[in-house]
């Protein structure tokens, strides 16, 4: 049976009772002074709390002066079931420093569990040979695959235990294009399995326990499809309306819903694919496309928000696809989840916090930001911000309080910075050369997530690039929106 602290503070007490009349006080400074002896051990037996005085310890010292004189006294048999009683006392109260403790007595933490595993990046050179790299939270190259594709922008998804990654390949002798699609082992960058030189237009990839849906378009139909995330065979296809799109996939429960517009972006569609019955349960026209695209969709309970078109904020009920609320635009950006609210970039490059009932604002963040290409990124209680301000020194990356708006730091990298990401105590961003004309090199950068110091970089090879994507060790996969 284990031991509670009062089971085990109880045995140690019960080799005193024979002094019936000693104050517990005493008894007390009794067992520290027995502690001592035994290098700590007894610890476990005694409330840490009892205050004890000099005039305690020269009590104590009394009765065991007395306790020894009266031992003298007692008869063999006595003597012998005394120590025995002692002897047990002590055996129990070393013990329970084993016993009492868990098997794991420091379980990881949140931030632990979130920590970066892997780091991923994929980047194109100037002979348009696209690589995604792999490294080691401790900036070694775990493994790099080169050669997969030259074209398009890659896609990488993560879950059931692999990397499902996506690039084009444009055929320079053919004069025309495909999609390669690869399973990665993440460990060993080992291909499970591919499907190579694919006709199929892929814009659009989302995942849901051990199965891959595609969204595809072409010139004659457009369709989502169901793959085996584990061997890559086809489950079902299902043709959608005669509209331009898929894109923007996001699953949430049964349902897929993404976004679809006609080839001239006359207006722009959300849609909700029921994936049991395979239809598109309802559509809803949310305005053109000037000067923007809708962006991705968030979800908060029953209620989808995304920017549309036109840089406006909307927000559906998930299930019936009537309009909650909106929020006129031009200038709003992705919305981000966190808190029990929506935040998103908005005029004035404010941070602002919404409802996500009503669309009300509750607060508005500044951000000191003139300029920037970057989504913010929601972490517990903070958001990390980068871009430009109006004064020298311009490029700044900055984390503030979203509960109370208070700058948690603000620093000046010399560079600008794109793409935070934060996993565990580290703010994982992009420094490349194609955005800041003085460099000529690019490196993902590691900052103190705390104190937005530099703690290291890795450089990496390449031209162009995608953000920084991490692995963590409970197996996310964390990646700006």
């Amino acid at each position: 049976m284990v031991r509670t602290p009062d089971h085990g503070r109880n045995v140690g007490l019960r080799w005193f009772s024979v002094m019936e009349d000693v104050p517990t006080t005493e008894t007390n400074a009794l067992l520290l002074l027995a502690n001592s002896l035994y290098g700590g051990r007894l610890a476990n037996a005694v409330s840490p709390v009892y205050k004890l005085t000099s005039m305690h310890i020269v009590k104590a010292l009394t009765l065991l002066y007395i306790c020894i004189l009266q031992f003298l006294k007692y008869t063999l048999m006595k003597k012998i079931i005394l120590l025995g009683l002692m002897f047990s006392a002590i055996l129990a109260s070393c013990s329970k420093n084993s016993v009492d403790q868990p098997t794991n007595p420091n379980p990881p933490s949140a931030s632990q569990q979130d920590s970066a595993k892997y780091i991923l990046i994929a980047t194109r050179d100037q002979t348009l040979t696209t690589t995604l790299s792999c490294y080691n939270a401790d900036k070694t190259l775990r493994w790099k695959k080169d050669s997969l594709g030259n074209a398009g922008h890659p896609g990488v998804l993560f879950g059931n235990g692999h990397i499902y990654y996506l690039v084009g390949y444009w055929d320079f002798t053919l004069g025309s294009s495909y999609n390669n699609f690869y399973s990665i082992e993440p460990s060993t960058g080992k291909i499970v399995w591919s499907i190579l030189k694919s006709r199929e237009h892929i814009v659009g990839l989302t995942l849901r326990n051990d199965t891959l849906f595609w969204a595809v378009q072409s010139n004659n139909s457009n369709y989502l499809a169901a793959y085996n995330a584990n061997n890559g065979n086809l489950i079902w296809k299902s043709v959608l309306p005669a509209q331009g799109g898929p894109e923007n996939l996001k699953i949430d429960g049964n349902m897929i819903y993404y976004f679809s517009a006609p080839l001239d972006i006359s207006t722009n569609y959300i849609n909700a694919f029921d994936i049991t019955t395979k239809t598109v349960k309802w559509q809803h026209n949310v305005g053109p496309s000037i000067g923007n695209y809708p962006g991705i969709i968030a979800i908060l309970g029953n209620i989808l928000c995304f920017k549309n078109g036109t840089g406006a904020l909307y927000a559906f009920d998930k299930n019936t696809g009537t309009v909650v609320w909106t929020k006129p635009g031009p200038d709003y950006n992705t919305p981000m989840v966190g808190n029990g609210v929506f935040y998103s970039m908005g005029p004035g490059y404010k941070l602002y916090e919404i409802n996500s009932t009503n669309g009300n604002v509750i607060s508005e963040i500044a951000t000191g930001l003139y300029f920037t290409e970057s989504q913010p990124f929601l972490s517990d209680s903070s958001v990390y911000i980068s871009g430009s301000q109006a004064t020298a020194p311009y490029s700044f990356v900055a984390s503030r309080n979203v509960s109370t708006s208070a700058l948690n730091w603000k620093t000046f990298p010399g560079a600008y910075l794109q793409y935070p990401v934060v996993s565990g105590q580290t703010l994982y961003m992009l420094k490349q050369a194609p955005m800041n004309i003085h460099l000529t090199t690019s490196y993902i950068m590691m900052l103190d997530r705390i104190t937005g110091k530099v703690k290291d970089s890795i450089f990496v090879p390449g031209t162009e690039f995608s953000g920084v994507q991490i692995i963590t060790a409970s197996g996310k996969l964390l990646q700006q929106n």
